[in-house]
Formats: structure tokens, C-alpha cells, sequence
């Protein structure tokens, strides 16, 4: 089964913002499986957050979905390179604010 992932935000009125949790931020889950049946899902986020914390969100909101189902191999697809390198341990994590996302997303791969 695969899984495909993303997360977005954007401020209110479209232009950039200091403080992020004015931002509205929101995830998405598709699940692909093994006879190519999509089963997506969709999350609005109760507070703002930046982009990769917001793609972070999207990686561990599958990762626990895909817990509580049972599944035997989990591909996870998602277009953010820094995400994906981090939870690989191609990049390290630098930004602070990112740190208790890479670790929880970290416990549930493994």
C-alpha cells in the first residue's frame, strides 16, 4: 500500500507573515492500495504553522492512520525534500520548531 502526502498553508489575505499561526494550514493523506483503490483524507489544522511543519503534520497524520489499519509495506511519497531527507538522515534537522515533529514522525516509522 502506498501513501501520498502533503501539507500547505497560506495567511488569510494571501500575503507573508511574521507570525504563523495566523496562517490557515491544512493536510492531506492519499492511501493507494495494492489494486490501486485512492482513499484520501483531508485535515484542516487548528493552528498555523510553516509550510515544512506543515508537511511534517501530513507525514505523522498518515503514519498513525496507517497504524490502526492493518498494514504489511507502507511506501510514503511526499514532494517536500527536506522532509523526506530529514526522516531519511540525508539532511539534519536545523530549525528548532522542526525537531518534535522529526522525532515523532521518526517513532512511528519505526
Amino acid at each position: 500500500m502506498g501513501d501520498v502526502l502533503d501539507g500547505a498553508t497560506r495567511s488569510p489575505n494571501g500575503q507573508k507573515q511574521e507570525d504563523l499561526k495566523n496562517n490557515k494550514s491544512g493536510i492531506g493523506v492519499v492511501f493507494v492500495t495494492p489494486n490501486n483503490a485512492i482513499i484520501p483524507h483531508s485535515f484542516a489544522l487548528t493552528e498555523g504553522c510553516s509550510n515544512n511543519e506543515a508537511e511534517y503534520e501530513a507525514v505523522i497524520a498518515g503514519l498513525e492512520l496507517a497504524l490502526q489499519i492493518p498494514i504489511e509495506e507502507l511506501l510514503v511519497y511526499g514532494d517536500s525534500e527536506l522532509v523526506i531527507k530529514q526522516l531519511r538522515g540525508e539532511y539534519i534537522v536545523r530549525k528548532a520548531s522542526l525537531a518534535p515533529y522529526h522525532e515523532r514522525a521518526s517513532q512511528l516509522l519505526s
